[in-house]
Order: structure tokens, then C-alpha cells, then sequence
């Protein structure tokens, strides 16, 4: 097992962000000419990053 799937399987909250960072930012990346969506990513991904850390 990779040192990666040892930290998601010994951490569910990481493991929870990184599955919804992926959603999101894809869910971004399909809709370019979406700037609200953009922008809520951004703060979204800001404040996720400081609770996870």
C-alpha cells in the first residue's frame, strides 16, 4: 500500500476532502464561463484546506 492510500485510510477527514475537491473541481472545470461557481471553489477550497490541516 502507498504511503498516499496509508494517509487516506488513516485520516477519513482527508480522505473526505480530497474526494470533494476533486467533485468540485471538476464540477469547474466543465462550466469555464461559470465565475460564481469559480469563486466558491476558491473560498470553498481556502477554508476546507485550514480545517483539514
Amino acid at each position: 500500500m502507498s504511503t498516499y492510500m496509508q494517509k487516506l485510510n488513516d485520516n477519513p477527514v482527508l480522505a473526505l476532502y480530497k474526494n470533494m475537491i476533486k467533485r468540485k473541481h471538476m464540477r469547474v472545470k466543465r462550466n469555464p464561463d461559470n465565475k460564481d461557481l469559480a469563486l466558491n471553489f476558491e473560498t470553498w477550497k481556502e477554508n476546507a484546506k485550514v480545517e483539514v490541516s
